[in-house]
């Protein structure tokens, strides 16, 4: 698939990974690992998609890329159900815990999750903060303002340590986990 980038789609799920890991342990949450597997297993469905559908995957991305719309968007479309959705099917089929089923399948919508927001509420701010600082595989966050985001709400309702986070400092520390993440993904590759 040439609208595809597989090398891009691991380095942001790697990198989704490594700064999940890094909010957890800021904001002091006990996901014991957890926040690390199902932020690296979030956009299960994409890989589905180009798998098994890839002729319609290819046409999503194309649109998608051509009307500058969020591929969920025309996932919908085209498919009538998500990649976060399909993921949320396969680890279902997979028997993963209920929790972290529903943190791959609103990942985009945390709010929406009953079982544990919080969890699904890192995924999506790990995921936006990945994807706003260069390493994202489709570009679906460009301009958003994290406080409105429901991630954000979420984790700012829900832990005192969320209002001592200052996002340009917390990504500069992380930009050796990103280097990290990149050497993983030079290795796989190798």
């Amino acid at each position: 698939n040439p609208h595809f980038n597989r090398e891009k789609f691991w380095l942001h799920s790697v990198g989704t990974s490594q700064i999940a890991r890094a909010l957890t342990k800021m904001l002091h949450l006990q996901f014991h690992g957890e926040e690390f597997v199902t932020a690296l297993i979030h956009d299960l469905g994409k890989i589905i998609l180009d798998q098994f559908f890839n002729k319609e995957f290819q046409q999503i991305l194309q649109q998608a890329h051509h009307y500058k719309q969020p591929i969920l968007h025309w996932e919908k479309a085209i498919l009538g159900t998500t990649h976060a959705e399909i993921g949320a099917w396969v680890l279902q089929k997979w028997n993963f815990p209920p929790h972290i089923i529903q943190a791959v399948q609103f990942h985009h919508t945390p709010n929406r999750a009953t079982r544990s927001n919080l969890l699904t509420a890192i995924i999506r701010l790990s995921e936006i903060l990945c994807e706003t600082w260069g390493i994202g595989f489709d570009e679906d966050v460009t301009n958003i303002n994290l406080q409105e985001d429901s991630s954000w709400i979420i984790l700012n309702e829900s832990t005192q340590r969320m209002h001592q986070l200052d996002i340009e400092r917390f990504l500069f520390q992380m930009e050796k986990q990103m280097n990290q993440a990149r050497m993983f993904i030079q290795i796989i590759e190798a």
